[in-house]
C-alpha cells in the first residue's frame, strides 16, 4: 500500500473562489465520519482532488485535508442549505460521503449538480432494510423471509410465525450497530428493544420499526465492489471473525492470498446491485453463506466501514477510497490489484466495559509490520468526539503472506498491546496520516 502524506498548513480557500490548480478539481466531501475510521480515505481522496467539507460538528482532524469546511444542523434542509453554498463557492465537480447518515443528502446534491453518484432514491432504497429484501426476495436473490414489526407483540407473532431462533434489526440501522438474535420468545422483548435502540431516522423521514428474521448459520463476508455504468467488480471479501471472549468485538479478514472471489459470490453480488438499482459508484454488500446458497444482509452505496477497504488495500493494493473519489468525478477506475495477500482488523473491548475510556486512535508502528492502532484518552489529544462515543480499547490491524499468517499477527499485537487492561497506557505517537 503506497505510502501518503496530508497537506499541511492549508488555509480555507475565500468565499467565491474559484476552482484550484490548473486540472486539480474540487470534491465536496460531505460527513467525514470518526478519524480512526475515515482518516485513510481523506488521506486518498486529499492525494488526487481539493476537498471541502460539510459536517454536523466542527472541524479538528480534518483541518489539514481540507480547503473549506462548512457545519450544519444534522436535518435535510440545513444540510442541502450548507451543501449548495459550498459548491456554489468552489466550483464543486464531485460529491462523496464518508458517513453513512449523510448519504442521501450527498446523492442529492450530486443530482441537482448534475454530477455522478449512486442517485437519491437508491440510497434511500439502501438505507432501509425492508426496503432493500422486498426489491431482493422479488427478484429472487437470497430470498429470506422476513416481516417488519412496530412493536414487541408484533415481533413476538413473528417469531413465532417464522420459527425460533430469529435475528432482530433495526430497518434504519446506525453504522456499526448489531442485529440481535432471539433464542426463545421470551428473548424477543428484549432483543427487540436493543436492535429497535441502534437505529436512526433517516432524513426523509421513512418509516420505522424492526425487521424480525429467521437465524443464519454461516459464514459472513462483506464483498467491496466498484460500479461503473451498471458493470460492477467484486474487489475483494472481508470475512467477519467472530470474538474468541467478551474482550474481542469483531474483527474482519481479507485473505486475498488465494486469488480473486469466488465467481458466484462476483454473480451474486451482480444480481444483487441490479435488483437493487445501483449503477454507479463504491459499494460493498454484507452476505451470509449458508446451506442453501448466498444471503445478502444489507448493502451500501458508500465505502464499508471498519476499515474494511483499508484492509483490502493493505491485501491488495486496491484504494477503494481513491476509486470512490474517481467515480464521483465520472472518471474511470484506475485500481488494479498489484499482489495478494492477508489484512486483518480486530476491534477489541475490555472485559468489563464500564472500564472503556473515551479515546482517539493512534497508531503505533512495530518493527515486526504489525500495525496497532491504539485509543488515547481525549484529554491527551485535541478531539471533539462525544465523550463515551468510543468504547474499543484498541484496533489492531496487521498484514501478512496469507491468513493464518495475519491471523497469528494479530493475537501477537493483541499480547503486545496489553489491550486487556481497563485503559491504555502508551503515550500519545503521531496520528494516522
Amino acid at each position: 500500500m503506497a505510502v501518503r502524506t496530508a497537506r499541511t498548513g492549508t488555509a480555507p480557500v475565500a468565499a467565491d473562489a474559484a476552482a484550484g490548480p490548473a486540472g486539480v478539481p474540487t470534491v465536496l466531501v460531505l460527513g467525514t465520519g470518526r478519524r480512526q475510521f475515515r482518516e485513510y480515505a481523506l488521506l486518498a481522496m486529499a492525494e488526487e482532488a481539493l476537498l471541502v467539507g460539510l459536517d454536523t460538528q466542527l472541524p479538528s482532524w480534518q483541518s489539514p485535508y481540507m480547503e473549506d469546511f462548512a457545519t450544519a444542523a444534522p436535518d435535510r434542509v440545513s444540510l442541502l442549505t450548507a451543501a449548495r453554498d459550498l459548491a456554489r463557492r468552489h466550483r464543486v465537480a464531485g460529491v462523496v460521503v464518508c458517513d453513512e447518515r449523510l448519504a442521501e443528502p450527498a446523492a442529492e446534491l450530486a443530482e441537482e449538480l448534475g454530477l455522478p453518484g449512486p442517485g437519491a432514491a437508491v440510497v434511500r432504497t439502501v438505507q432501509d432494510r425492508w426496503a432493500t429484501r422486498t426489491l431482493l426476495n422479488d427478484a429472487g436473490v437470497g430470498t429470506r423471509r422476513v416481516r417488519l414489526a412496530a412493536g414487541v407483540a408484533e415481533a413476538e407473532r413473528a417469531a413465532a410465525e417464522l420459527g425460533l431462533p430469529v435475528v432482530l434489526t433495526a430497518r434504519h440501522p446506525m453504522p456499526g450497530a448489531e442485529s440481535r438474535r432471539a433464542e426463545t420468545l421470551a428473548d424477543v422483548e428484549r432483543a427487540f428493544l436493543a436492535a429497535a435502540g441502534g437505529g436512526f431516522a433517516p432524513l426523509s423521514g421513512q418509516g420505522g420499526g424492526v425487521l424480525v428474521e429467521p437465524a443464519l448459520d454461516g459464514p459472513e463476508l462483506t464483498l467491496c465492489c466498484t460500479v461503473e455504468d451498471g458493470r460492477v467488480r467484486t474487489w475483494y471479501a472481508a470475512e467477519r471473525e467472530r470474538g474468541r471472549g467478551p474482550e474481542v468485538s469483531r474483527q474482519y479478514l481479507v485473505d486475498a492470498s488465494a486469488g480473486e472471489p469466488a465467481p458466484e459470490l462476483a454473480e451474486f453480488a451482480r444480481r444483487a446491485h441490479a435488483a437493487l438499482g445501483i449503477r454507479h459508484g463504491v459499494t460493498h454488500l454484507d452476505v451470509q453463506l449458508t446451506a442453501d446458497g448466498p444471503v445478502a444482509l444489507r448493502a451500501g452505496c458508500w465505502l464499508a466501514g471498519d476499515l474494511i477497504p483499508l484492509m483490502g488495500c493493505m491485501a491488495t493494493g486496491v484504494d477503494l477510497a481513491a476509486a470512490a473519489l474517481r467515480l464521483a468525478l465520472g472518471r474511470p477506475v484506475r485500481e488494479r490489484v498489484e499482489y495478494r495477500r492477508a489484512a486483518g482488523i480486530r476491534l477489541v473491548l475490555p472485559a468489563d466495559p464500564a472500564a472503556a475510556v473515551p479515546g482517539i486512535a493512534r497508531v503505533v508502528e512495530r518493527p515486526d509490520g504489525t500495525v496497532v492502532v491504539r485509543t488515547v484518552p481525549c484529554s491527551e489529544v485535541e478531539s471533539l468526539v462525544p465523550a463515551g462515543e468510543l468504547t474499543g480499547v484498541a484496533l489492531l490491524a496487521a498484514s501478512a503472506a496469507d491468513g493464518p499468517g495475519c491471523r497469528a499477527a494479530l493475537d501477537a499485537a493483541e499480547e503486545q498491546a496489553a489491550v486487556r487492561s481497563a485503559a491504555p497506557t502508551a503515550a500519545p505517537v503521531p496520528a494516522l496520516g
